[in-house]
């Protein structure tokens, strides 16, 4: 090939990887790139009702934390699709949180809120090692509710003992559980109550050394997560929450609350800002945790290098600086349109100008 036809083919390789990596319909756990880990031999772990023994993997010279922090938006749309939320991650516009922001603004108490709010998880590489059996799977990824990871963090933390006082320089403050020697196996026990999982009886184990091939050559969390365009994720949380005028209904009511809440604007705008370290969801331990399938710093997640970022842009500069000034009601107004996709698409691209996009 030419280099002309190189670069072109490159473009189109590049076209095709984000055709084939759209999120699907249904797949509760479709926020990771599971087509390119199991190229790697990497498949998914789950825990099953009972007991069960893992050790977390992680290369030991790689820097960072061995897990990553995950902020999704699950079940949006007819099909449940679950998208990545890029306002928690990656401190840019998420079309499913601006879309919560205006049922905020129109109804507080809008039960559909919640519905919308990005729920919490942490995703690892782990080997089961309750069998040979299991063992011998090798590397898989687990994504780990928050209940299971705070059990994990409460007993990584060391207690001083009589005598470490003089040693302040070289006392460590967490075990690492992931270290291939100094490591610990990870034992405890899935039980189902009232239709719900919950995690019992965890416990940190030393173990032997774990063999290389077990980190060795561990793609990066951040070339593994699934990041959808605001078309597809707007499109979605759009066909969940509206309906076509002639079928009246969502749409309509949608409007009407927004009538009847604007005398009253400027407690909804208190009320916003109150609700946004609230506006988390812890995940229910309900879906896909059968048991037929046998499957506090943390890493700086960036999404791949974009424009926003090769300008310097600062955390605090996106939340409450430019954007947040430009993303007014004028804006919304100025379109001309009452539907709720099209006042998300014009705060969205008031964002994107105030971000110089």
């Amino acid at each position: 090939m030419t280099d002309e036809e190189m670069q072109i083919e490159q473009t189109r390789q590049e076209a095709m990887e984000r055709e084939y990596n759209k999120s699907s319909g249904g797949n509760y756990f479709n926020y990771v790139d599971t087509g390119k880990l199991e190229r790697e031999g990497i498949t998914q772990w789950k825990p099953v009702l009972g007991p069960s023994s893992i050790r977390i993997v992680y290369p030991p010279l790689r820097p960072g934390y061995f897990g990553i922090e995950i902020f999704k938006h699950g079940n949006v749309g007819v099909n449940r699709k679950t998208f990545i939320c890029k306002r928690r991650m990656f401190d840019e516009p998420c079309p499913i949180c601006e879309f919560a922001d205006q049922l905020r603004k129109m109804d507080p108490s809008d039960p559909r809120i919640k519905e919308l709010n990005p729920s919490r998880r942490y995703l690892f590489f782990v080997v089961d090692i309750s069998s040979s059996e299991e063992e011998k799977k090798g590397r898989r990824w687990f994504d780990c509710p928050v209940t299971l990871f705070n059990e994990i963090k409460s007993r990584s933390k060391r207690k001083r003992r009589r005598g470490q006082e003089e040693d302040e320089q070289n006392f460590l403050k967490y075990i690492n559980v992931s270290h291939p020697t100094e490591g610990r196996d990870i034992e405890f026990e899935q039980v189902k109550e009232k239709g719900k999982y919950s995690y019992t009886g965890c416990s940190l184990i030393a173990g032997p050394a774990v063999p290389e091939s077990w980190y060795l050559d561990l793609p990066e969390f951040k070339d593994i997560l699934k990041i959808s365009d605001e078309e597809e994720m707007l499109d979605a949380v759009s066909d969940q929450f509206e309906q076509d005028p002639e079928q009246g209904g969502e749409k309509e009511q949608s409007q009407g609350r927004m009538h009847r809440e604007r005398t009253d604007m400027g407690s909804q705008r208190g009320a916003r800002q109150e609700s946004r370290e609230d506006d988390v969801e812890m995940e229910p331990e309900v879906e896909d945790e059968t048991p037929e399938t046998r499957q506090e710093s943390t890493a700086e997640v960036r999404k791949p290098a974009s424009a926003s970022e090769t300008r310097g842009e600062t955390r605090g500069e996106t939340r409450d600086g430019p954007v947040r000034e430009m993303v007014k009601e004028d804006a919304v107004a100025a379109t001309g349109e009452n539907s709720m996709k099209a006042r998300v698409q014009a705060r969205l691209e008031a964002a994107r100008k105030a971000r110089g996009g």
